[in-house]
């Protein structure tokens, strides 16, 4: 049996993942300094951080399942592998941070709030709305199975 594409609930919910994924490249785009870097309010990341590290993942994965998605019949496969990569990334976030940081994180997902470092949290939420509906959508093109 192979993955089953191309029906209104299929397309639908296809839809409503490459607008998360938008979302997601919102979030990510802000994560580059506006102008000048270091030595100004949104100076990079250090190169060993939590973010640093994860953001390259979170965005080949994001580049995946657009690529993947914008085919007539994407690889499912290769969907569930790239969202499997940026679980691993959000999971990473999570472990790599401050306990105290990583609680503001929380609470500013689940609340809609900003608080804590400026960008982790649109990307946390972002990222976990993807691998939602991702979710759902793999349970049902691969539902023959």
């Amino acid at each position: 049996m192979k993955p089953t594409y191309g029906d209104g609930y299929e397309l639908e919910q296809r839809q409503a993942i490459l607008e998360r994924l938008d979302s997601l490249k919102s979030a990510l785009a802000q994560t580059r300094p506006a102008h000048g870097g270091i030595g100004h309010n949104r100076p990079p990341p250090d190169d060993d951080s939590p973010q640093a590290l994860a953001l390259p993942e979170i965005r080949n994965a994001e580049q995946t399942i657009s690529r993947e998605l914008a085919k007539a019949a994407p690889d499912a496969l290769e969907v569930a592998k790239a969202t499997s990569r940026l679980r691993t990334a959000l999971g990473w976030i999570g472990k790599k941070l401050d306990k105290g940081v990583d609680a503001i994180i929380t609470v500013a997902v689940v609340e809609g709030i900003h608080h804590g470092p400026e960008i982790l949290p649109p990307i946390v939420k972002a990222a976990a709305e993807v691998i939602s509906i991702i979710i759902r959508w793999l349970s049902y093109v691969t539902a023959a199975f």
